[in-house]
């Protein structure tokens, strides 16, 4: 097995990083390869300085060649293994249990969905990330268990060398979005997708800290959506929308007549409900009164960035982000 963490100006994120993966003393199970998509920062000294530069590979993508997409398949064609997992440079696996690599090398599958969760963010900020990213990764693992996939997340992401050059072929133009990619592949081949929501297997991310970030990270998000190929994720988005549409009707109707506040505290029940069985299975915290305040402001907040996100394009590490293609400038 290959960890590949394609990184672009992650010095912030990296030291913790690279110590987690030091303590986990992987060593002798897999390779480890970072893939530089041309930082500007001391991204590439911290991983020089660190004392487990001495067992990892660090590649550089060429002076034309840009993106996640392209780093990640920059890793795969360097790589000795059949099997790859990859992890974004601005997570933490302090929490993740040597064993597990044991495990998937001995399990059959082309693609294995494992779960993200978020600190605690500072302030209203940090706080509607929280929750809103605990309300996705219900969804998510919810439809796997069910047997219909809906989403998968390329911060914590195992799939197969023949699933990655499979999907080469038939990816869009998006040079983001290759957890969607990956996953919509794997449904149309019939490829065998497996789980675990666990909390030894997750990846931590951080919730960004101020709300330009937020509206920036949001808009991109949002944006990506009309790109996809038509796959389950369409069905994702217009279940996700039906669902916030309708709690968005309720709470109007609530100003018509009293008596539509039931059906709408029903719906905000059941929404409670599977977040707080998912958080469960990961030993994550939950705050039933910050999702119900957030069940209302939600389907507002969704609408907002959908109909904004035609019209905007966004600023993110450094380059200018179109919704086809990142823009040499800033590269």
């Amino acid at each position: 097995m290959a960890i590949l963490i394609p990184f672009r100006n992650e010095e912030q994120n990296l030291v913790s990083l690279l110590q987690d993966l030091y303590d986990l003393n992987f060593k002798e199970e897999c390779e480890l390869i970072f893939i530089n998509d041309h930082s500007t920062d001391g991204s590439v000294q911290i991983i020089e300085s660190h004392p487990l530069f001495s067992f990892l590979s660090l590649l550089e993508l060429p002076a034309e060649v840009y993106g996640k997409k392209k780093a990640l398949e920059c890793g795969v064609e360097f790589a000795h293994s059949s099997v790859f997992w990859s992890i974004d440079a601005d997570v933490r696996v302090n929490k993740f249990q040597l064993n597990h690599l044991k495990f998937w090398k001995q399990l059959e599958f082309d693609l294995l969905v494992l779960p993200v969760s978020m600190g605690n963010g500072d302030g209203p900020v940090g706080k509607i990330q929280m929750v809103e990213w605990q309300l996705l990764q219900a969804w998510t693992f919810l439809s796997l268990e069910v047997g219909f996939p809906l989403l998968a997340n390329g911060a914590n992401l195992v799939f197969t060398r023949n699933l990655f050059i499979e999907q080469e072929v038939s990816r869009f133009g998006n040079l983001s979005g290759d957890d969607m990619n990956i996953l919509h592949h794997a449904l149309t081949s019939s490829s065998k997708i497996c789980y675990q929501n666990l909390e030894t297997v997750s990846v931590q991310i951080h919730a960004v800290k101020t709300w330009s970030e937020f509206l920036t990270q949001r808009w991109r998000w949002a944006g990506k959506i009309r790109h996809y190929p038509r796959s389950a994720f369409h069905v994702f988005a217009i279940l996700f929308f039906v669902w916030n549409f309708t709690l968005l009707a309720l709470e109007g109707l609530v100003f018509y007549h009293w008596k539509f506040i039931i059906p709408l505290l029903c719906l905000a029940a059941v929404q409670l409900a599977f977040v707080w069985r998912n958080q469960k299975q990961v030993n994550g915290k939950f705050s039933a009164c910050d999702h119900l305040v957030f069940s209302f402001i939600y389907p507002v907040m969704s609408l907002f960035f959908f109909i904004t996100s035609r019209f905007i394009n966004v600023k993110w590490k450094g380059r200018h982000v179109s919704l086809n293609h990142v823009s040499q400038a800033g590269k």
